[in-house]
């Protein structure tokens, strides 16, 4: 559903009841449905980033999308699960570019905020030159 913030009028609603294969592919109609519902002009290059899948291993965008959400509990205990989730995509898939971006991410405000050792300020630093 989405609604226009302004009027709390209905723009568009649909629901989605089929079986689950690809997540990227619901993705993919959901924003499709939602420029037609607005009648948004998409670019090529719009259309063809509508239709991108970032990995093919769904198990990778997974456990990506968990390290993501406890992302914003960051300085909660428990937040090297946030790592944990990262690196685990990233072996199941090297060139999951989100995830090894997460793991870049982890390192670099860890080190910043001097959760993590200055070390893992470097260990970021050799992800991001690495992809």
């Amino acid at each position: 559903q989405l609604i226009d913030a302004g009027t709390g009028r209905e723009v568009w609603a649909e629901r989605y009841d089929r079986e689950l294969i690809d997540i990227f592919d619901v993705e993919s109609d959901i924003a499709a449905h939602i420029a037609e519902a607005l009648q948004a002009r998409l670019s090529r290059a719009e259309r063809r980033a509508i239709a991108a899948q970032p990995t093919t291993n769904l198990k990778a965008h997974e456990l990506y999308l968990k390290g993501r959400h406890l992302w914003r509990n960051f300085f909660a205990p428990g937040y090297e699960k946030v790592r944990d989730y990262f690196q685990q995509a990233v072996e199941l898939d090297p060139s999951y570019a989100p995830a090894f971006a997460g793991l870049g991410l982890y390192y670099s405000l860890g080190a910043c905020n001097g959760i993590l050792p200055r070390m893992f300020g470097q260990r970021a630093k050799l992800l991001s030159i690495k992809r």
